[in-house]
């Protein structure tokens, strides 16, 4: 009876997450016109066009920033100008493609754009097109599941607009939507039955949006890749074939002389620094902030990264990555436990003091990213051969005090099963909800500083 309910609880957590429509994005661009090659020191304008949403200085420097990085990973050597720094005197400098084309017909305006090396202007705008919260609910014959979701999806669009013919160049367009949501599944069978509950989300669409569209005007300028050039696989070095000397050649050549092989120099290995301190309120933004300028490997939003590690095994039950100066647990806790069990566990790893340390912890999501690779190990997980594959999510120190998605405490986790991040519950549910729901059950991986 009871495999029979576990069974069936799991063909429920299937479903959930086959309800779960990750994050799509896609980029579009009209017949262009021939596009001339950006020259170096060029530089591009930005406007926010009057149908954006949200037309703020915050929205327009988040913009401007995602060009500047997708053009620099494309090796555009180009500045991007925002509205404000070229009207600093006009309070909402948001202008229409049509109003554009009108400016560039006076004389006075187009000098400055010249005096300036404008030659290209981009008028980008995003609209939130989410649909809010809905009940669903799916039967089967061995249970049911009730579950609230919410769809988002933004949308974004970037006109191009050669500043020297007067016209436009070409248009681009990203949509990108996610779900999240939470719910309840019962799964009975046999004379018994099984209450669990379940998550997914899908994250915030806006900022996948605005990257997803600025690495295509990247490509649309240099028909280039804007992926970070560090995940680009480096150059084979040519090597010119040397035609062999002749006999008049030889006796010319100055006698042998016994080389002295250079003195080894010691390897250096650049550190970097992850953060240490856990949060108490981590976003679903500040979680994408985080993959993109680490460069985490993360299925949904990032699956080109490759985040570096050089780990050396201990002897001892710990990995230490010279890279981080981190140090790990080899094996992991042996079974799955709740967030607030999580913590005890570690007191305990340092009562005993494991691997001869006393100052384990609990390791932010930026420390357990840092352990995602790219492709599965020979055990199927997306993390180094040399960990034990049995902890396949893991609880981070990171949480989120009224997560909206589950309209509860939560804590997020690294699935290295599926090389994305989770969240899990991370207390029980309020009084109104079923009394025998139980917090989320995950492994604990700890870590220390080591160097």
């Amino acid at each position: 009876m009871r495999s029979r309910c576990i069974h069936t609880a799991l063909i429920f957590t299937v479903v959930a997450a086959w309800l779960f429509t990750g994050c799509t994005k896609s980029i579009t661009s009209t017949d262009r016109y021939a596009v001339t090659k950006l020259q170096p020191g060029a530089i591009l304008l930005f406007f926010l066009d009057p149908q954006s949403q949200e037309k703020s200085s915050r929205m327009e420097a988040r913009i401007v920033r995602s060009m500047s990085r997708a053009l620099e990973e494309a090796n555009a050597y180009v500045w991007v100008l925002s509205s404000k720094e070229f009207c600093p005197d006009v309070a909402e400098p948001f202008y229409s493609p049509e109003d554009i084309l009108l400016l560039l017909q006076d004389a006075q305006f187009k000098e400055r754009i010249k005096s300036k090396r404008i030659q290209y202007i981009v008028l980008v705008y995003v609209k939130d097109m989410s649909r809010g919260w809905s009940t669903k609910t799916y039967t089967d014959p061995g249970g049911m599941m009730v579950y609230n979701k919410r769809d988002t999806e933004h949308y974004a669009k970037a006109t191009v607009i050669d500043t020297e013919k007067a016209e436009i160049a070409g248009a681009l367009v990203a949509d990108c939507s996610a779900s999240s949501g939470y719910g309840l599944g019962v799964a009975g069978g046999g004379g018994g039955c099984c209450i669990f509950p379940f998550a997914w989300y899908g994250g915030e669409t806006e900022d996948v949006s605005i990257w997803t569209l600025a690495t295509g005007v990247a490509a649309f300028f240099t028909d280039k890749d804007a992926t970070p050039t560090s995940k680009r696989p480096e150059k084979e070095a040519i090597v010119e074939a040397v035609p062999p000397a002749t006999d008049s050649e030889r006796i010319k050549e100055e006698p042998e002389v016994a080389a002295v092989a250079p003195e080894a120099k010691p390897e250096v290995i650049e550190r970097i620094k992850l953060r240490d301190r856990a949060e108490k309120n981590f976003s679903d933004r500040d979680l994408q902030r985080m993959i993109w300028d680490r460069n985490f490997f993360n299925r949904q939003f990032n699956p080109g990264g490759n985040f570096p590690n050089a780990f050396v095994d201990n002897g001892d039950g710990t990995l230490t990555d010279k890279i981080t100066g981190l140090m790990w647990q080899k094996a992991g806790s042996p079974s799955e436990m709740t967030f607030d069990a999580a913590g005890k566990y570690v007191q305990e790893l340092n009562l005993s003091r494991f691997g001869g340390y006393e100052d384990w912890r609990l390791p932010t999501l930026e420390e357990l990213c840092s352990l995602l690779k790219g492709t599965p190990n020979q055990s199927g997980r997306f993390m180094d051969n040399l960990f034990d594959p049995a902890p396949y999510i893991c609880w981070s120190a990171d949480e989120n005090q009224h997560y909206i998605a589950m309209r509860n405490r939560a804590a997020f986790c690294v699935n290295f099963a599926r090389g994305e991040i989770v969240a899990g519950w991370a207390e029980k549910f309020h009084p109104h909800h079923t009394a025998n729901i139980t917090q989320s059950r995950y492994y604990v991986s700890a870590v220390r500083t080591a160097e």
